[in-house]
């Protein structure tokens, strides 16, 4: 089912680009490659300041929406959650659609073109913030395993941060616990971001 539903998603970009009056090339491809990491760190940022943060990604399938969430320290000893997601289409396809369109446009216009949203929320407004950073707290990591291959996997980034750790660490297998803790944690804070959008 997934497959079919990616095939399908593909067919619609593809469509849209001989509407446009161009289909995509090899190049285009290239193109949105060249750009796509840059792009996911300025719209979808680790933030350097936050003590915890996440960011997932599809690779290949690039109908799936990308999103951010990083755990910051206020002044008071509190915590604010910044999560971060483009708005109906992924931060790839709107790239790609973009660069279909006008191939000469250089991509710094193309992203003042582009649709994502970011919500902040308090921990005093949204509890699940403080739950699940706690639970995160509790986690014991596995060490490495190097007999696993993955095709086209979701893309999990993590900086991990406190007084004594700074850790940069990239998981592709989604039993893995923080992959597990992360999606737990966007589902919790997406009810808050619901709530905030009323």
């Amino acid at each position: 089912m997934k497959k079919r539903m990616a095939f399908f998603a593909a067919l619609v970009i593809a469509l849209s680009a001989y509407v446009s009056g161009r289909a995509q090339e090899e190049g285009d491809w290239d193109w949105v490659n060249q750009h796509f990491q840059t792009t996911l760190n300025e719209f979808l940022p680790l933030d350097k300041d936050a003590v915890l943060a996440f960011r997932s990604y599809r690779d290949l399938y690039t109908d799936v929406l990308e999103y951010s969430i990083s755990f910051l320290q206020t002044r008071q000893g509190g915590l604010e959650v910044v999560v971060r997601m483009p708005i109906d289409v992924s931060v790839y396809d709107q790239l790609m659609r973009f660069h279909l369109e006008n191939p000469g446009e250089d991509i710094s216009s193309i992203k003042k073109k582009l649709r994502v949203k970011e919500w902040r929320l308090a921990e005093e407004s949204c509890p699940a913030a403080r739950y699940w950073f706690s639970e995160y707290q509790k986690l014991l990591l596995p060490t490495p395993t190097q007999d696993i291959i993955i095709l086209h996997p979701m893309v999990y980034r993590f900086h991990l941060s406190d007084s004594v750790t700074d850790m940069q660490i990239e998981v592709h297998d989604e039993e893995h616990p923080l992959v597990i803790w992360a999606e737990n944690t966007r589902r919790a804070l997406s009810a808050c971001t619901i709530d905030k959008d009323r």
